[in-house]
C-alpha cells in the first residue's frame, strides 16, 4: 500500500491545496453498542456504520467488545465485514474462553481503501461451539468506527 507523504513544512513556506488534502480527515463514521447479546451462535451482526469514501485514502475500522465470554474451551469470533456478513471479510480475530464465565476484551482492525462513494462496514460475532456473550453497558459500550488516516 503506497502512501503520500506530505513534504517538511519550514518558516515562509507556501502550504497548498495538495498538502492539505494529504491530511489525515479524523473519524468519517462511529456506532455504539450499550446492550448485552447473550445469544451469539452462528456469524451475527453486532454493529453497522455507513459513510462516503473518497477514492486513493486510507481508512482504519476499528471494531471494539469490552466483554467477552464463551463456552469453555470455545472461540468468539469478532469479524469486520464489507457491505454485509455475507460480503468480504476485511478482518477478524477471537477471543479463548479457557474456563465458563472468563471474561476478556477484544479489538479488531483493518486498513484499507475503498471505491468512492458510500461505503457499509458491518462488524460481527460467532461462537466456535456453544454460546457467547458480548456484555456491554452504557459506560462501556462496544463501537465500530471508520477513520481517514490519510492518502493512499
Amino acid at each position: 500500500m503506497a502512501i503520500t507523504n506530505n513534504t517538511d513544512f519550514s518558516s515562509g513556506a507556501i502550504l497548498t491545496a495538495q498538502q492539505q488534502n494529504n491530511f489525515p480527515r479524523g473519524i468519517m463514521a462511529v456506532s455504539k453498542a450499550t446492550s448485552t447479546d447473550a445469544t451469539i451462535t452462528t456469524v451475527e451482526e453486532q454493529l453497522s456504520v455507513t459513510f462516503t469514501a473518497v477514492a486513493n485514502r486510507n481508512y482504519r475500522v476499528t471494531y471494539f467488545e469490552p466483554e467477552v465470554t464463551g463456552t469453555s474451551g470455545a472461540y468468539t469470533n469478532i469479524l469486520i465485514f464489507l457491505t454485509s456478513i455475507a460480503g468480504t471479510q476485511l478482518s477478524g480475530g477471537y477471543v479463548y474462553a479457557p474456563a465458563t464465565n472468563s471474561y476478556s476484551t477484544i479489538t479488531v482492525t483493518a486498513i484499507s481503501t475503498f471505491t468512492a462513494g458510500t461505503v457499509i462496514i458491518k462488524g460481527a460475532a460467532s461462537a466456535s461451539s456453544g454460546t457467547s456473550k458480548l456484555g456491554r453497558i452504557a459506560a462501556q459500550p462496544a463501537f465500530l468506527m471508520v477513520e481517514d488516516i490519510g492518502t493512499a
